[in-house]
């Protein structure tokens, strides 16, 4: 209210002086194959602001299971049920034989200085390819923020975590995007 009219224009503000985004992105594939059951850093983006601020932060991928068939025969091969009835080569489990399977799933999670502001949980190795999305705030002080995108796979056999031999995926597409909101 105190200021005149057009006293304030772009050509008077420095760039990055409210705002500040860094992107960061991936077209290579980065496989969960062997991977342990606990989070494995997938993607990372660190940004110097020099005030105070908010952070917004954007992941988004594609990923897709693969079977290690002659893991899954092995496993099978006790039960008496074959790897074409249990698993086919379009990706189908059969219901009979799911049990035989038990659960394989992906876990996302973005955080913000070692701080969660944002987790995806349980996306099943039933459907064969899918997209996540993940968005999450912070307020944070002024330094280097440091913004990762961490992915894990694990079997739920009967109840207990554990190490996927059967299944892995690979995630496709990867991209980070981070906006420093600045007081």
């Amino acid at each position: 209210e105190n200021l005149p009219l057009k006293g304030i224009t772009s050509k008077s503000i420095v760039e990055d002086t409210f705002n500040q985004v860094r992107n960061s992105y991936a077209t290579s594939t980065f496989s969960m194959k062997e991977k342990a059951s606990h989070f494995h850093e997938v993607m990372r983006l660190d940004i110097d602001v020099p005030v105070d601020c908010v952070i917004v932060a954007h992941f988004g991928c594609w990923f897709q299971w693969t079977a290690v068939l002659d893991e899954l025969k092995a496993e099978l091969s006790g039960t008496g049920t074959t790897i074409h009835t249990a698993y086919d080569t379009n990706h189908l489990v059969d219901d009979d034989h799911y049990d035989d399977l038990q659960e394989h799933f992906a876990d996302f999670r973005l955080r913000v200085n070692g701080e969660d502001v944002c987790k995806t949980f349980s996306y099943s190795f039933l459907r064969q390819s899918q997209g996540t999305y993940l968005t999450g705030t912070l307020p944070v002080s002024a330094g280097v923020i440091e913004v990762t995108l961490d992915a894990r796979i694990y079997r739920n056999n009967l109840g207990k975590i554990e190490q996927s031999k059967f299944f892995y995926y690979d995630i496709h597409d990867r991209n980070l995007h981070v906006h420093a909101k600045k007081r």
